[in-house]
């Protein structure tokens, strides 16, 4: 039977002391052998008649690597079970005596969770910082739904983009030359002069036709590989499409509110975006009540955490 022993050497970490004993060692040793001479392709013998003498010459090194890192990983795992410990991290392996007919003995270091015990906590206070939900707040949630529900219809009669469009795209971004990135049937807001992306260049290209620009990003862009730099843009523009937003009505309601009356869903609406608003006011309550447990509690943490 294994022997295990802990030693506390600190708030964040326990050192194990482990005994495999020498019939386990053993009993693997004899099994991993016996599973080589049935398996092993020995020169001169036939298969499963190569001597065990041999077998040790050719294969030992290999043989009690593996046993001793089987054990070790298989005794480990039971001993912080057994001993109720929870490991943060890997543990610190150090063999002690790892020899064929002999116990096998190592001790593990390991991180653990700190003990915490939370005193002080009662007559904390902290803001609940609940925020108002406006009308303005229900126009704009329908009206992001309203957007989410559009179709686009092509345009059949012209073939020029025109702010307002949709348009279809296959483009290449290079920048010194070097590619960036490609992408086709990608759909582009078609935004004339108001915009800064590929779209703010896109007006009166022709369907069929590529059209060749350049974007001067700034350097605080949220995109690193383009923050400060000039990329040059090939575009083909393959098709149009205006986009049809619902109506905010009776009918709207009723086809995607599950309401009967657009009173009804902004109604509704509002209280989701109430109940969404306790929510974080909780989250924020709770997270100003834990920051000031934290300062007011000195836990060591393993660096594992």
């Amino acid at each position: 039977m294994t022997k295990v022993s802990v030693e506390t050497v600190d708030a964040v970490h326990r050192r194990l002391a482990v005994e495999v004993p020498a019939s386990e060692v053993t009993a693997e040793i004899e099994r991993v052998y016996e599973q080589l001479r049935r398996t092993a392709s020995v020169r001169g013998f036939r298969p499963g008649r190569a001597p065990r003498a041999v077998l040790e010459q050719l294969f030992g090194d290999r043989v009690r690597a593996d046993v001793f890192e089987k054990l070790v990983r298989e005794s480990f795992s039971e001993a912080v079970r057994d001993k109720q410990i929870e490991p943060v991290g890997e543990p610190e392996i150090v063999t002690e005596r790892a020899e064929p007919g002999e116990p096998l003995r190592y001790s593990a270091t390991v991180e653990v969770k700190p003990a915490i015990v939370a005193t002080g906590y009662n007559g904390i206070e902290v803001e609940r910082p609940l925020k108002p939900v406006t009308e303005e707040d229900v126009d704009a949630y329908l009206e992001t739904l309203r957007q989410s529900l559009a179709q686009l219809r092509p345009v059949t009669d012209r073939t020029r983009a025109m702010r307002g469009d949709v348009a279809t795209v296959d483009y290449e971004a290079r920048a010194d030359h070097r590619l960036l990135g490609r992408a086709e049937n990608r759909l582009i807001a078609v935004e004339g002069d108001a915009g800064d992306g590929l779209g703010a260049h896109l007006e009166g290209a022709e369907i069929g036709t590529r059209v060749e620009f350049a974007i001067e990003y700034p350097p605080e862009h949220a995109n690193s590989e383009l923050a400060g730099r000039r990329v040059d843009f090939r575009v083909l523009v393959k098709g149009l499409a205006l986009k049809e937003v619902p109506g905010l009505d009776d009918e709207f309601a009723k086809d995607h509110g599950e309401c009967e009356t657009l009173a009804e869903l902004r109604e509704r609406v509002r209280l989701q975006l109430q109940a969404v608003a306790a929510e974080e006011a909780d989250g924020a309550a709770r997270a100003a009540c834990i920051a000031q447990l934290l300062r007011a509690h000195d836990v060591e943490m393993p660096p594992a955490m």
